[in-house]
């Protein structure tokens, strides 16, 4: 499946028109200022040679964002000039977006079975993530949402473990993964905050005084004392945000003395009032969470619309149609969760998915911060919400295996013909909107070859590992403990 998804990031990143995504060329000229040993902010001009030729931005607008990966790209686009390739800059942030999106798609897969206890259902999270037909137009963009997105995943995947086996290991990982989201974006410290304090919370709850698994040193004898239970707790708090704190937190404050706002969310959308509307919305943070039409046009362009900027032919869609198939699935998966919780309820067993207020405090953190950069002014980008996509698509699977194991092989199936098709409507429409609007193809015409080639080896590797799997003595079903371990489903039960 990794290299079916590596093969649509590749079709679209070549077929793409050089800077046609619209904060394409200030992500490139960011990491052409690093590459000079320069570190810009939102008020340094475009280089002579990026700034367009007609009236837009000319500043590096996107400095708003840490510097980890314009570094990378930066680096990779030293590597590729050494070979001669044109574009340096702007090939390696394509790139270096698609590889952060296909980690990502592997991080699903290690949430998916820390949640479930399955390395099947990990394998079909991650399926289903990789599917969804407008992902590869937007990860095969300049733009730094991939890692975004991967330190997302991988903060929810060590908060589920930290949950599940509090301890010192866990709330270190927890604090690494910490660390790579805030040098990544705003968007994704967040969230990353959040299961941060989370976690801290539990500690305080559930720890008893003379508990080791915080690594401390013990206080057995002592009273469990509101004291003790916050000098604990603080000392937890520590060690999950120390570290990003110390290697993250100059760039936050940087903001925060130049522009009064760690994000420059406000300052950003004083000045950029081309993007969305030029004031903030009626209703604040609340009337945008519930607007509908919204909810509509996020959802929808995910399900299967490509990206474009309204400049010529009205763009392929498959919106309506994937969006209900969507629902559906979504629909089931979650009454058939509903059903079981109450089932196990009932017979005085322990929570199914153990690990869901990870997930579910990471998903509303990101959800609140979209609207709220809507509710502000802000554009309506579906990219923005392809973290949630990548956090739930973990309910969605379990949620359809507890009704029938082919449930989620289904919805895999579902999203890969609606990613096709819209692949192959995507080819026909980018030659017929160059044409309007004057733009040539990014890429030459062998690389959509060798994209389709990765697509067609993809594809048929994933139907001949599941052909294996349904023959194999455990039905690719092997469990795994909290610890990874695998277990036999047949001496252990379900075990998810």
């Amino acid at each position: 499946m990794l290299t079916a998804a590596a093969g649509a990031g590749l079709f679209y990143g070549s077929l793409t028109p050089r800077f046609y995504p619209a904060d394409e060329r200030s992500h490139t000229a960011y990491a052409v200022k690093i590459r000079s040993g320069m570190l810009p902010d939102i008020d340094t001009p475009l280089p002579p040679d990026l700034k367009p030729a007609e009236s837009g931005q000319r500043r590096i607008y996107v400095a708003n964002h840490p510097p980890l990966f314009p570094a990378v790209q930066a680096a990779l686009a030293t590597a590729a000039g050494w070979v001669g390739l044109e574009d340096a800059e702007l090939t390696a942030g394509r790139a270096l977006n698609v590889l952060c999106t296909l980690a990502a798609v592997v991080a699903v897969a290690a949430l998916g079975r820390d949640m479930t206890g399955s390395r099947r259902l990990g394998v079909l999270c991650a399926a289903l993530f990789a599917a969804l037909p407008a992902m590869w137009s937007l990860a095969s963009f300049g733009y730094s949402d991939g890692l975004g997105v991967l330190a997302t995943v991988l903060v929810a995947s060590a908060g589920v473990r930290a949950w599940k086996r509090p301890g010192q290991g866990s709330w270190t990982l927890v604090s690494t993964t910490m660390v790579l989201a805030g040098l990544s974006r705003g968007s994704a410290l967040g969230p990353a905050l959040a299961v941060g304090a989370l976690l801290t919370a539990q500690a305080w709850v559930t720890l008893p005084s003379g508990s080791r698994s915080n690594g401390d040193r013990p206080d057995a004898g002592r009273p469990d004392t509101r004291r003790v239970r916050l000098a604990r707790a603080g000392r937890i708090a520590l060690r999950i945000f120390g570290p990003t704190g110390l290697i993250a937190g100059w760039w936050y404050i940087r903001n925060t003395l130049r522009f009064g706002d760690p994000l420059v969310s406000k300052e950003l959308l004083q000045r950029l009032g081309f993007i969305g509307p030029a004031q903030p919305r009626p209703g604040g943070l609340l009337g945008t969470l519930t607007d509908l039409e919204i909810w509509r046009v996020l959802l929808t362009d995910l399900a299967g619309s490509i990206y474009a900027p309204s400049m010529g032919l009205p763009r392929p869609r498959l919106d309506t149609v994937v969006f209900w198939v969507i629902a559906g699935f979504v629909a089931a998966a979650v009454a058939s969760l509903i059903a079981s919780a109450w089932k196990r309820r009932i017979e005085g067993a322990e929570p199914a998915l153990r690990g869901l207020p990870v997930i579910g405090i990471a998903t509303a953190v990101v959800v609140v911060g979209v609207f709220r950069h809507v509710a502000a002014g802000g554009g309506v980008h579906p990219r923005y919400l392809l973290s949630v996509f990548a956090l739930l698509t973990v309910v969605v699977v379990a949620g359809l295996d507890r009704l029938h194991r082919t449930g989620p092989v289904l919805a895999v199936i579902a999203m890969c013909a609606a990613s096709l098709l819209l692949l192959a409507q995507g080819q026909r429409w980018m030659a017929d909107e160059s044409d309007v609007v004057d733009l040539e193809v990014y890429g030459p015409g062998g690389w959509r070859v060798l994209a389709v080639g990765l697509i067609v080896l993809g594809l048929a590797g994933s139907v001949a590992a599941f052909m294996r799997d349904r023959r194999s003595p455990l039905g690719g079903d092997a469990q795994v403990d909290s610890a990874g371990s695998s277990i036999d489903p047949r001496r252990d039960g379900e075990g998810h």
